[in-house]
């Protein structure tokens, strides 16, 4: 798992909803359109539950940090769950802080809280 992580926090992925898959067990791939062109990202369930199709997803480069924006409003998201064992051995992770992370807030706040 640690080889996976390691390509997926680097990567930065943005764009709107176009479908949200379920696997069995927690996990979630989302499909993203952005510019004409389909791109795939999974996510953990606390992302793939609340997302849903036209809201405008962003997973933030080198970190383990989403966003999901819908209408006027914006929730910060870690993108997938890591055990502790695996984020020991990869060292510093950037993810959300407790306060910043899983509640709605509308997108003009979303700079005094970052």
């Amino acid at each position: 798992m640690l080889d996976v992580y390691r390509e997926y926090l680097p990567k930065k992925t943005e764009g709107v909803v176009d479908e949200v898959i379920k696997y069995k067990g927690d996990g979630y791939e989302l499909k993203l359109e952005r510019s004409g062109k389909m791109e795939s990202i999974g996510v953990n369930e606390s992302v793939g539950k609340k997302a849903r199709v036209g809201d405008y997803f962003m997973k933030i480069e080198n970190s383990n940090k989403c966003k999901l924006k819908r209408n006027d409003s914006i929730i910060c998201l870690d993108c997938i769950k890591i055990s502790k064992e695996d984020r020991d051995s990869l060292g510093k992770i950037s993810e959300w802080k407790m306060f910043e992370k899983n509640k709605w807030m509308d997108k003009r706040d979303e700079k005094a809280s970052q």
